[in-house]
């Protein structure tokens, strides 16, 4: 039988998303931080309304959820930090993110504008490619998400959508809605 950490290389880090404890995802990456391992949760910053005043707050993308990039030397401090689950697994394996999934995921967080879109020449539901940028050649599909449009982005190994604004200028359309 097949070891779960067996697409865990001896000498080439590879990114792998974790899951952690309620609420402890920047604890969990501050923690690996802090004894040599590159960890990364993804935060986005949002504007909170009360009743007298507004906050920014600070709130996982993917809410108890962290990524590390390891060999098989870090994974023993990863199953041993304080926060930690587990290790995503598909079909029993822990499986590498692909390094561009990553690439994608950290500069969408950058950005700060997910969920925004002006795109006025495409329609809801067409497929379109990225044409410059620091996310060239990047593929997704516009979708409508309550009155406004949006490129989302599949990330295939992380079993997640991102929305994010996209200026339709830097968007060619490739294939149009059926």
């Amino acid at each position: 039988m097949n070891s779960p950490s067996q697409h865990i290389d001896v000498k080439q880090a590879k990114w792998f998303a974790v899951r952690t404890q309620f609420r402890k995802e920047k604890f969990l990456v501050n923690q690996l931080v802090n004894i040599g391992v590159q960890a990364y949760v993804p935060i986005l910053k949002i504007k909170r309304q009360y009743k007298s005043r507004s906050k920014l707050v600070e709130l996982p993308l993917i809410p108890n959820y962290a990524f590390v990039k390891i060999t098989k030397e870090a994974y023993v401090k990863v199953l041993r930090a304080q926060g930690f689950l587990s290790f995503v697994h598909f079909s029993g394996a822990i499986i590498p993110i692909p390094e561009r999934e990553m690439e994608i995921l950290m500069v969408a967080v950058a950005e700060e504008e997910i969920l925004k879109c002006s795109t006025e020449h495409l329609a809801k539901g067409d497929f379109v490619e990225i044409k410059s940028g620091v996310l060239l050649g990047m593929q997704g599909q516009l979708v409508e998400e309550n009155g406004k449009r949006g490129f989302v982005v599949r990330l295939e190994r992380l079993g997640v959508y991102l929305t994010m604004a996209i200026e339709s200028h830097l968007l060619r359309k490739i294939k149009t809605a059926s």
